[in-house]
């Protein structure tokens, strides 16, 4: 609907210095590119970054009637010192932190009403500053994943094409400015380098067709072996965040990978019961997975891994059915309701994740497991992976409707997609198009999408063994906010 009086661009066109086409009370220029239209009335209240000296300290005081809105605001600087020598363009890094303030920093905000993460927060003058002094593959970071995030959020072909172009320019000068830091002796082991590696991990993860993600952690673990091993810096202020959640994602992989493609799994199978022990429930509080079965995936991938290695089959161990039993048992065992007694807030929250990951996790064990003959195709346990599935399900159709759960149901989806092979289960492969599809838009990441590719690959395939479906490395992963310094 047009409408009436004096035509006025809306204000999102005006910033974009686009034509408006005038449609009320959204323009549809806005709704086609995926944007949510300010409109046009009072002009909405944005974050700006401005050199100094350009606006004077005021002590006005602002009515701010949203949460989201008043936490955004708070992020605001009022001036930024640009240090000589930054080699990338400052604009570029301002505009980047504006769109991660204004649009991906709100919509991470309803995680924080299950758990306050000290690694969501927005983005100050006093971060953006320390990014400023950062090299090009940490401050670039944040423009690709910015970048990424536009991408999956516009529905115009052009639009997305431009910044895909975009993104690839950016991360082509991220990976030759962690190269040149990499020849440097003097900083080839530093905090700032593994990091770099990790971050470009986490980039190339969230991609539809990803590249080889697991070469950055391969060469993040060399570098960490020069540093004294990796779990001594697990418990780092600098690196330690990061490489426990790349270590996540890297464990989760394993989990979407063919069996003959999991080379690194002993690595995670003598490292995560330490660093568990180490780290207590705050382990997985960014993902939200119960460390318990985040455990139990570590030990399927290295059953996994010994069972198509036989020669790698270490001594006393030569009973591997009856230890893949001993880990479904455990599985089955864990209590989501003891498990969220432990949290501070949402108790009913954090129980129904627990439930969600129980179920997927009993359907990869058994489903990886049998792919590769290592439990038996019995009908009991046929029985229980069906249950399981239908449980799951359920708990998904629930739990994707929920803003502050969503993020974190993106492995337990792809999990129920793999149940959906027989000709029986068109509504179930509907449902989980659907949702990756939904998922996707939402979290502006594209791995829902490459997790759909696979999934349809699969379904068209007619076969049913987990090694089928994935054929080679994957990870699917919903993280997208990426450090560029402390929040302290």
């Amino acid at each position: 609907m047009k409408q009436d009086g004096p035509r006025s661009h809306c204000w999102e066109c005006r910033r974009r210095t686009l034509v408006c086409d005038f449609n009320f009370p959204e323009c549809g220029r806005c709704t086609r590119s995926g944007i949510t239209c300010p409109g046009y009335g009072v002009k909405p209240v944005r974050l700006r970054w401005l050199a100094p000296g350009q606006v004077k300290a005021r002590n006005r005081k602002r009515r701010v009637d949203d949460k989201e809105t008043a936490e955004v605001q708070a992020a605001s600087p009022v001036a930024i010192d640009i240090p000589r020598g930054v080699g990338t363009d400052v604009h570029v890094f301002m505009r980047a932190a504006d769109y991660y303030n204004t649009r991906i920093y709100p919509n991470l905000l309803p995680m924080l009403e299950l758990d306050p993460n000290g690694a969501i927060y927005p983005i100050t003058s006093t971060i953006f500053q320390r990014g400023l002094a950062s090299p090009d593959h940490r401050r670039l970071a944040l423009v690709c994943m910015s970048l990424n995030h536009q991408i999956n959020q516009c529905k115009m072909a052009l639009e997305s094409h431009n910044l895909c172009t975009e993104l690839l320019h950016y991360r082509g000068i991220m990976i030759r400015s962690l190269r040149d830091d990499l020849k440097a002796q003097e900083k080839c082991t530093s905090d700032l380098v593994i990091t770099g590696m990790l971050i470009l991990l986490l980039l190339d993860a969230q991609q539809r067709t990803p590249a080889d993600w697991r070469c950055h952690l391969e060469g993040a673990y060399k570098a960490l072996v020069l540093r004294g091993g990796l779990s001594t810096l697990t418990e780092s202020t600098g690196v330690g965040p990061l490489l426990r959640s790349c270590i996540f994602i890297a464990v989760l992989g394993d989990t979407t990978s063919h069996a003959s493609n999991l080379p690194a799994s002993y690595i995670h199978y003598q490292q995560v019961e330490s660093m568990i022990q180490g780290c207590g429930h705050n382990y997985l509080a960014l993902h939200k997975f119960p460390p318990e079965l985040f455990a139990q995936l570590v030990t399927i991938g290295h059953l996994r891994f010994r069972a198509t290695n036989p020669h790698e089959e270490p001594r006393g161990t030569d009973n591997i059915l009856q230890e893949a039993h001993n880990v479904l048992q455990n599985i089955q065992c864990f209590s989501p309701g003891q498990w969220a007694e432990l949290k501070p807030r949402s108790t009913a929250d954090w129980a129904f994740i627990g439930r969600v990951y129980q179920a997927a996790t009993i359907i990869y064990c058994i489903s990886s497991l049998q792919s590769l003959s290592v439990l038996p195709s019995t009908s009991s346990l046929q029985n229980s992976c069906l249950m399981q599935s239908e449980l799951l399900q359920s708990l998904l159709e629930e739990g994707l409707l929920v803003p502050k759960l969503r993020w974190f149901l993106l492995w337990p989806l792809v999990i129920l997609g793999t149940q959906a092979t027989s000709g029986d289960y068109t509504v179930r492969r509907i449902f989980v198009q659907n949702k990756l599809s939904e998922m996707s838009r939402f979290m502006g990441v594209s791995s829902p999408l490459a997790a759909k590719d696979v999934l349809e690959r699969f379904w068209a395939s007619g076969k049913a063994g987990w090694d089928d479906c994935f054929d080679k490395q994957y990870v699917f992963t919903s993280q997208i906010a990426l450090n560029v310094g402390s929040p302290k």
